[in-house]
């Protein structure tokens, strides 16, 4: 074997590692503690309608995966992104409808709901009546933890001082 062989990299053909959008995968700080507990509390409850809001990267479709993964069946219809939509009418008879089914809904999206609304008043009233989890920008603590999360799931050690590093940039 030549020095070159040696030095020829093998390039392995390896998956892409999903996300982990279980609850035991969920870090929780001071700034999403609140947020956990509320999503326990609309599951205990009767509610048909959930609103999930805040900024990106804070954690409202690691929530909305949770209450799918621990759901029962096809009685939550849960719709990520919702901000996106501009069919405000439509959304509003989505969540009608599901509530005449006797079905729930979980909607999230940057932003406040009732920005989601579009002005439509109806639609409105019915998000702005809803319970919320409300999540705000994920503090220092839960970003230096995600970061070693992500580390130890890839099964790469590190020095926490990586992560330290990371956090203010």
């Amino acid at each position: 074997m030549t020095a070159a062989d040696l030095a020829r990299q093998i390039v392995l053909d390896l998956p892409a590692l999903a996300p982990r959008m279980t609850r035991e995968a969920f870090v929780v700080s001071a700034s999403n503690a609140a947020a956990l507990a509320t999503l326990d509390a609309w599951t205990a409850s009767g509610e048909p309608l959930l609103t999930i809001c805040g900024p990106a990267g804070s954690g409202k479709t690691h929530l909305l995966q949770i209450l799918v993964r621990e759901s029962a069946g096809d009685r939550l219809l849960a719709i990520d992104d919702i901000d996106r939509t501009d069919e405000p009418q439509e959304l509003l008879a989505l969540v009608e409808q599901a509530r005449s089914e006797g079905k729930r809904v979980a909607l999230a999206g940057r932003g406040a709901p009732a920005a989601w609304s579009a002005g439509l008043k109806d639609l409105e009233t019915r998000l702005n009546a809803a319970p919320r989890i409300a999540l705000v920008e994920p503090d220092e603590a839960l970003l230096r933890a995600v970061i070693l999360k992500l580390f130890r799931d890839r099964q790469l050690k590190t020095a926490p001082s990586v992560a330290d590093y990371a956090v203010k940039r």
